[in-house]
């Protein structure tokens, strides 16, 4: 876990890009999430997306990243020490060739959207991915983000142990290399081995959680899973 000092510099770096972020509006960064991800402005508030502005003195290396905070339930009145981690990942107008996600150096991976975790319910969705666990989250379907197939890790089956059903969204995506499914399948597959009470729901189409629900919309999204 980050030291307070760490804490206080994440938060501090969060604010700022998402106060970059919502005073432009009318920029690339602001139509991306809102209109080819359909993430409201109370998502975007919610999760202080934000975005890097090349001015920016400590992440101008990384101007035109958008900024996806790691917000925890930990403090509820130092709102800072809720802050444990920053990934990046690249801009609507930033090139193929720009590495697509930037981690802080020395961080470990985490689970997204654990604030999640703090709000009673009998079941709870594991989702590839901070955008799809966003999306979910807006329509009402309490989740969580692991952010890559390979980012699992075997000590977060402890954190689903109450829940009295873990549904495990999985993206469809194309079998490479002989294998019978793709990685997304394998990634729920993985998952769904480790956790209590699982069920495997592959996304019909749209390849992921978040095309899904552009395509078909939350009652649609809602229906798939079953809640």
């Amino acid at each position: 876990m980050p030291s307070n000092g760490s804490k206080r510099m994440l938060a501090s770096s969060a604010i700022r890009f998402h106060r970059e972020l919502l005073e432009n509006q009318d920029g690339p960064a602001f139509a991306y999430l809102s209109g080819e991800r359909g993430l409201s402005l109370e998502t975007i508030e919610q999760f202080k997306l934000g975005v890097v502005s090349e001015s920016d003195e400590e992440y101008g290396h990384l101007a035109g990243y958008l900024s996806i905070p790691y917000i925890t339930p930990t403090s509820p009145t130092e709102w800072w020490q809720n802050y444990v981690d920053l990934r990046f990942r690249r801009g609507p107008e930033m090139p193929d060739t720009a590495p697509k996600y930037r981690t802080l150096p020395g961080h470990p991976t985490r689970l997204f959207a654990t604030t999640t975790l703090a709000n009673p319910s009998d079941y709870i969705v594991i989702v590839e991915g901070e955008v799809d666990a966003m999306t979910l989250i807006q329509c009402g379907i309490p989740a969580v983000g692991v952010p890559g197939v390979k980012a699992w890790k075997p000590y977060y089956k402890n954190i689903f142990a109450g829940f009295e059903r873990v549904y495990i969204l999985a993206d469809k995506d194309e079998a490479k290399d002989d294998a019978e499914v793709g990685v997304g399948e394998r990634f729920a597959e993985e998952v769904a081995r480790a956790v209590p009470n699982p069920k495997v729901i592959v996304v019909p189409d749209g390849g992921d959680t978040n095309g899904f629900y552009l395509k078909h919309g939350a009652a649609e999204l809602r229906g798939l899973i079953g809640v």
